[in-house]
């Protein structure tokens, strides 16, 4: 099957994550992680990303992905037992170097998740299962990358096992249900689960339900929105923080770097005391001061960084991605992340 890379610009900050294919993947000797884990581990991985930490609160994994805080607190728990995830502070993960190749994933939409379909023979809508949603996504995602007119998706029920680490019995079932709920039809079916067939989306039935779930998101209230929109501006600061604190302790490191920075913190001292002093002693300190200015300039260029790498990159200029100026007006950045 066609991979799909994974760039930063894809991030997800809200409506969706991406699964990669490593969180269905059975280590040796251990249990395949629950599907709820899968999902729970796929927003961590997608927030994550690109040297960023994940903050999402339980509120918000409850609304998105329609589970249970306790069945978030156990998904967390087999995450970091596995050693996918590890824990920065209370209520802020990353996803383990390593873990994931980043090149190999499915695209989850959370509507899939928390969405109420209608099943034939069924008397109430209701939700999806997980094997039921994670399918979907599945599906979503193998036929949303076909860059041509045909959008139908050439598997069979064992390769989907295959992939997703199911059995071929639990994919049998939830496929027939998809069908049932006229999510997915089938074309040239096979003859057996091993042989593969040709499905597609019922992409109109698709688009309304997910139209639909954005217009109830867009009643929340505004102080709901208000929180969404900080926790959004809290992950993009401690993303550029934490990337500018790795580059000065990288620099630390360094023992070059290290002496130079050091002696120039202390020389700025003794250069502003002489002056405000007016002591003689000025001219020498002033040049003492230039001299581990170019030492750390150059310890700097040997490990390939520079002054700006240490301090924190805002995506924002304008308000150093805290929504608000200087004289306290609204930024326009602001806009781009309404939800």
């Amino acid at each position: 099957m066609n991979a799909t890379e994974l760039t930063d610009n894809l991030i997800s900050e809200s409506g969706y994550a991406y699964i990669p294919k490593e969180l269905y993947s059975q280590a040796d000797g251990a249990r395949r992680l629950p599907l709820c884990a899968v999902l729970v581990g796929a927003v961590v991985y997608s927030f994550s990303s690109g040297g960023k930490v994940c903050t999402r609160s339980y509120k918000a994994l409850k609304r998105d992905l329609g589970l249970s805080n306790a069945t978030i607190g156990r998904s967390f728990k087999a995450l970091k037992e596995r050693g996918f995830i590890a824990a920065e502070k209370q209520s802020s993960y990353v996803f383990e170097n390593g873990k994931a190749s980043g090149k190999l994933y499915q695209r989850a939409d959370y509507y899939l998740f928390t969405s109420l379909f209608k099943f034939r023979n069924e008397p109430e809508p209701r939700r999806l299962t997980p094997s039921e949603a994670h399918i979907l996504a599945l599906f979503v995602t193998r036929c949303d990358n076909v860059k041509r007119k045909d959008k139908g998706f050439n598997t069979s029920f064992s390769e989907i096992a295959a992939e997703l680490n199911l059995s071929k019995k639990t994919v049998f079932t939830a496929v027939k249900n998809l069908v049932s709920a006229k999510l997915v039809y089938y074309a040239d079916k096979g003859v057996n689960g091993s042989v593969k067939s040709k499905f597609y989306l019922n992409a109109k039935l698709l688009r309304r339900t997910k139209k639909a779930t954005r217009a109830a998101d867009k009643s929340l209230s505004s102080e709901e929105r208000s929180t969404q929109r900080a926790r959004i501006y809290a992950e993009r600061r401690q993303a550029a923080e934490r990337k500018a604190d790795g580059n000065l302790k990288t620099a630390r490191a360094d023992k070059e770097f290290k002496a130079a920075d050091d002696g120039l913190t202390k020389a700025v001292i003794e250069e502003a005391r002489a002056e405000a002093l007016n002591l003689p002693t000025l001219a020498d300190l002033s040049r003492r001061r230039a001299e581990l200015q170019e030492r750390r300039r150059t310890a700097l260029k040997r490990l390939k960084l520079s002054d700006n790498d240490l301090t924190p990159q805002y995506r924002c200029k304008l308000c150093n991605d805290t929504g608000y100026k200087d004289n306290g007006q609204p930024c326009g950045c602001l806009d781009e992340i309404q939800d």
